[in-house]
């Protein structure tokens, strides 16, 4: 199953993380991690209250993390909460062997995690790599759109490439996504990951274009609803958890394919 891939929580917890000041949206976000249970129960002035400010500053806060009022941030903070309830979910027979096996955790993931790396091995294709190495090449910007462990994906390629002469854009944001397509033009590449490949970036890909921007769109689904909205579809094969809300071998799929293009694009745009 794939993640939500606007999760809130992993939001708030991402700008934390990426803040460089503890300003008060910063102590804001500080507040709501340390008390997520209530906060779909809160009214504006409650929450106010408790984070020792003005129902116009979560008003704010609200619209900088691109929710249009607070009923729709509360909204969708009960569905993260919601979700997270069954975060990790197995059939009750199941349950019990591991009672008994407990080792067979380790079975679990290791084997999907291997299971997808070898369909992913068994899927890419050297000209398809090829391809994606002269896309980044030839692209005046380059900037990747990811979620979630994604991101992580992204920052760890903007690294790697930089030392090969070639910098692209991978913010690590807390889920407002204006500033990144701001930077794009019809000079610019973006590389959309997505596991599931959903129906759900459908708008990001809307706004892609209105930018002019070619996209590519990097997912495990073939069969994506997505595939009419971009300019070139980079599948690689391989299998998620049915047993977890959040992604468990999708992401190490696409870090592990990934890492071949980068060695691909040193070999074939050595710097000079």
């Amino acid at each position: 199953m794939d993640m939500q891939e606007t999760d809130i929580i992993y939001n708030l917890l991402t700008y934390l993380n990426s803040s460089k000041e503890e300003d008060v949206y910063y102590s804001i976000a500080l507040t709501m991690v340390q008390n997520l249970d209530i906060i779909p129960g809160c009214s504006i002035n409650e929450l106010a209250d408790l984070c020792y400010t003005s129902t116009a500053t979560i008003s704010r806060f609200c619209r900088k993390f691109g929710y249009s009022s607070f009923p729709q941030f509360k909204s969708e903070m009960a569905y993260g909460l919601e979700q997270a309830k069954h975060e990790v979910f197995l059939d009750d027979s199941e349950k019990e062997y591991i009672e008994k096996n407990p080792n067979h955790v380790i079975d679990k993931v290791y084997d999907l995690v291997l299971e997808t790396l070898i369909l992913g091995k068994k899927s890419l294709r050297i000209a398809k790599i090829d391809e994606l190495c002269q896309l980044i090449h030839e692209a005046k910007k380059v900037h990747f759109f990811g979620y979630q462990f994604n991101k992580i994906v992204a920052s760890d390629l903007q690294l790697k490439f930089i030392k090969l002469g070639k910098f692209i854009y991978a913010f690590a944001d807390h889920g407002d996504d204006s500033q990144k397509i701001e930077l794009l033009s019809e000079e610019s590449l973006a590389i959309v990951m997505s596991v599931s490949g959903k129906i759900g970036h459908q708008h990001l890909m809307e706004e892609i274009h209105q930018r002019g921007a070619k996209i590519v769109l990097i997912t495990m689904n073939p069969e994506t609803p997505l595939a009419d909205l971009v300019d070139y579809l980079f599948v690689i094969d391989g299998l998620e958890s049915n047993f977890t809300v959040s992604s468990i071998s999708g992401s190490i799929g696409f870090l592990t394919a990934l890492n071949i293009v980068y060695i691909r694009y040193g070999l074939l745009y050595p710097k000079k």
